[in-house]
């Protein structure tokens, strides 16, 4: 059986506490040939020596690793193995501002690679045509070279904040204030792109920026909320006045179309009228001239039934003596009482006479 003394024991204890890294685990350490203890993790670190052999970088973080205090490499995410004593990681100052406005600061060796939002804190600005404002925002940021991040800049959290302060007061003094509440997007933009400017240096990348609040002095938004006002009235005395015209110009053009329609009615009506009456007198005039045709036609074949009657006689001159004689009783007609003068050829009636007694006399010998 295998006997192992006791400073061999200690040994191997001392070689198993190297797999430990002293920014997770309490180190066990060798203190006497015949007892060990636990030692306190800020103890250790206050030593700022480290004697593990790995180091377990998490997903979206980065270490810097040091060999005798100088840059060696960049640890990524996943199980890092390092050197015990000669190699270490490199702890940067790491500031926030907590919910009470308070700065706070600590020590840290794991480096967040996330994008991360920073409050700008209120503050007073001055616009170019000279008016206070107090003005607040936002800014997103994410590291893009932890080594300038260790190396470059002391606290990249107070550095980046306070960079946006002095740049946020830079652009606001050379734009007016109507501008500031017109062209917030002008304004994120050009933020951005001066801030970009000065954190390249510091390894970190501005995503995005904006800005929360914008309270100009009161008299200001008082004489703001009186000119919004006047012009919201301004607008509905338009809009009002607008519809009032629209509504006279509809109904103008509506009696308008009243009248056109009526008159064309009336026009139409006439036309109409006039068409039946050509229609009805067109319709009179042709009855009447078939009329006359018919009787124009039964004269002529009674003249020409009397001819055959009396070839010797004038038909013509025994027609016209019949109509002569039986025009008179329409002459006399309502004449009661009265006397009516007649034009009369004693001749003329004497041959009217013998005319139609001849024929009456053929008549009967026949």
């Amino acid at each position: 059986m295998l006997s192992i003394n006791k400073q061999q024991a200690a040994t191997i204890l001392f070689l198993s506490s190297l797999l430990f890294s002293t920014n997770n685990h309490a180190m066990i350490v060798q203190k006497t040939n015949k007892a060990v203890k636990k030692i306190d993790l800020k103890k250790i670190a206050a030593r700022n020596i480290s004697w593990g052999c790995f180091y377990i970088v998490p997903q979206q973080k980065s270490i810097i690793l040091e060999r005798f205090g100088k840059f060696k490499k960049i640890l990524q995410p996943g199980i890092r193995f390092k050197w015990p004593l000669i190699e270490e990681a490199r702890k940067i100052e790491w500031s926030y501002i907590a919910s009470d406005d308070k700065r706070y600061f600590n020590m840290i060796s794991h480096i967040d690679l996330r994008e991360t939002p920073h409050n700008i804190p209120s503050q007073k600005v001055i616009t170019q045509d000279n008016v206070a404002m107090t003005i607040n925002g936002i800014l997103y940021v994410s590291i893009s070279n932890p080594e300038k991040v260790a190396y470059a800049v002391n606290d990249i959290n107070a550095a980046i904040e306070q960079l946006a302060q002095t740049t946020l007061r830079d652009v606001i003094g050379s734009i007016t204030l109507d501008d500031t509440s017109k062209s917030r997007d002008a304004i994120n933009k050009k933020l951005k792109v001066k801030l970009q400017e000065s954190a390249d240096r510091w390894g970190v990348v501005v995503n995005h920026i904006e800005l929360k609040e914008i309270l100009p002095p009161y008299d200001i938004q008082h004489a703001m909320e009186s000119q919004m006002k006047a012009e919201r009235e301004r607008r509905a005395a338009i809009l009002t006045a607008e519809g009032q015209k629209t509504a006279a110009i509809l109904l103008a053009e509506g009696k308008k179309e009243a009248v056109i329609k009526e008159a064309e009615a009336k026009n139409q009506a006439t036309i109409l009228d006039a068409e039946a009456r050509a229609k009805k007198t067109i319709l009179e005039a042709d009855a009447e001239a078939k009329a006359r045709f018919a009787l124009a036609d039964a004269e002529a074949r009674g003249m020409k039934i009397v001819q055959e009657a009396a070839p010797e006689h004038n038909a013509l001159a025994y027609l016209i003596a019949t109509k002569y004689i039986s025009a008179l009783p329409a002459i006399t007609e309502g004449k009661a009482g009265k006397t009516v003068v007649v034009p009369y050829d004693a001749n003329a009636l004497a041959g009217v006479t013998s005319i139609i007694q001849n024929f009456i006399t053929d008549a009967k010998r026949e």
